[in-house]
């Protein structure tokens, strides 16, 4: 518990206890035999009053007290699930990068259209599965996220197609979306995964379930005050409105406020993780919006999520991926991971892309590698996170031999959160953060080389 909510608990406990001597000075009163018959009937009116604001007094303190309870146990659930997810992205990414740099020496290798497709959709895949752990960190940890100006309806309609071969045959999925222009200030990821956890949740809740469907709606909704008094941190304007809706076996009244919380879950042990709804609760908070729920045990459920409309275009539109690389002219680039996957592929896509590569497994290595090479090397790509010697480190000897090399650090951690002990890097650092495309990568060396 806080200092500050010790401090709130203590000056309440005093005003009770202030109220509470009045009441007993008063209750003496009572017994003195001068009193007349009428003072006596006033003051049993006050007391009347001041134990009945003692008792609400008392009743609010016992639910702050809890609210304040409740909040420490999820502060410690976030902060446990912000130290698993750092653990885990670290070696997630690195396999993604690795993936990543192979589908690209593949596709130069390919001139099939079908099979040039489906690698590319791999890669896609493989990008959006990177983008899932950032907002797990976002979630766990309350970094920014990127937003963009967002058309929700073809969006949602994409996802749908999206999710429809994840569900089975059997569950029947209706939608009922609007024609009207709904844009939203979006993270088309979180979004993602706001309706895929929906459906998921939905599809869990009707097994056995004869005629079972799901039905998604999306339509324009407007909060007027009386809506916005019975939802506390909600706007009056206008909104998206997405619901989905299943004829399930509902949820027990009980476990209905407990819903959102991470890790809490009424599946089996091994059936469920207790995230997907608390990362769906921590996306709608992200984008300014609300969720709703309505359900009836053995009858079904209705989660109806709130986005804020835009009602401008002022955030500008994502660019568009290119599919172009930037090409070398020979010079000699030191890269530099622990991960012998990522040097291999690595050194085979920058000699692709017209570079020649010398290779360090730790930042011992690279900085006598450096040595060795100090006249002849360009630019150093160096992962940050490394045994033996880190990235930084390995730079600060580096740049004692020579202070003008050009680098470029790379990491599969979260490089806005998660890299303790680290010195701090200077603000034009560039970091690179795996998986990278191979595009990317290439315009980051050459736009270093020319400067």
């Amino acid at each position: 518990m806080t200092i500050v909510g010790k401090t709130m608990q203590s000056q309440i406990r005093d005003t009770q206890m202030v109220s509470l001597i009045s009441a007993v000075d008063e209750l003496k009163q009572l017994v003195d035999d001068n009193l007349e018959a009428e003072q006596k009937q006033n003051i049993i009116n006050r007391l009347s009053d001041e134990i009945t604001s003692l008792a609400q007094s008392y009743e609010n303190t016992v639910r702050s007290h809890e609210l304040m309870e409740q909040q420490f146990l999820q502060a410690q659930k976030m902060e446990a699930m912000g130290t698993l997810v750092g653990g885990i992205a670290h070696d997630f990414n690195n396999i993604l990068a690795g993936m990543n740099n192979n589908l690209y020496l593949a596709r130069k290798k390919i001139e099939e259209p079908d099979v040039l497709q489906k690698l590319s959709n791999v890669e896609e895949l493989s990008l959006r599965g990177a983008e899932l752990i950032k907002q797990l960190l976002t979630f766990a940890r309350k970094d920014r996220v990127t937003m963009k100006s967002l058309q929700l309806i073809p969006f949602i309609k994409k996802t749908l197609k999206f999710i429809r071969s994840s569900v089975p045959e059997n569950i029947d999925i209706h939608h009922n979306i609007c024609k009207d222009s709904l844009r939203i200030s979006g993270n088309e990821t979180q979004i993602h995964q706001v309706l895929m956890n929906l459906i998921n949740n939905a599809h869990d809740s009707l097994k056995g379930v004869d005629d079972a469907r799901i039905t998604v709606r999306l339509k324009a909704f407007h909060a007027d005050e009386q809506f916005v008094k019975k939802h506390s941190g909600l706007k009056t304007g206008y909104y998206a409105r997405l619901s989905v809706e299943d004829n399930g076996s509902g949820i027990p009244e009980d476990n209905i406020e407990h819903l959102f919380e991470p890790f809490f879950t009424t599946k089996e042990i091994g059936k469920g993780t207790g995230l997907g709804l608390a990362m769906v609760f921590g996306a709608v908070k992200t984008h300014d919006g609300f969720v709703e729920v309505e359900s009836v045990e053995g009858k079904g459920s209705t989660f109806y999520i709130y986005l804020p409309l835009l009602e401008s275009e002022e955030i500008a539109p994502a660019k568009q991926h290119e599919d172009t690389v930037t090409a070398g002219h020979g010079e000699l680039i030191l890269l530099v991971d622990d991960d012998i996957h990522i040097l291999e592929s690595g050194k085979e896509v920058l000699e692709a892309l017209g570079y020649t590569v010398l290779r360090a497994m730790n930042g011992l290595d690279a900085v006598d590698t450096f040595t060795t090479y100090q006249g002849d090397i360009s630019l150093i790509l160096m992962d940050l996170v490394m045994p033996r010697l880190g990235g930084v480190m390995a730079v600060e000897r580096i740049r004692k031999i020579q202070p003008d090399i050009k680098v470029i650090y790379s990491t599969g951690y979260d490089k806005e959160g998660s890299l303790p002990g680290q010195i701090p890097l200077a603000a034009d650092t560039i970091i690179l953060s795996k998986p990278y495309n191979v595009e990317e990568l290439s315009k980051s060396i050459r736009n270093q080389l020319d400067l």
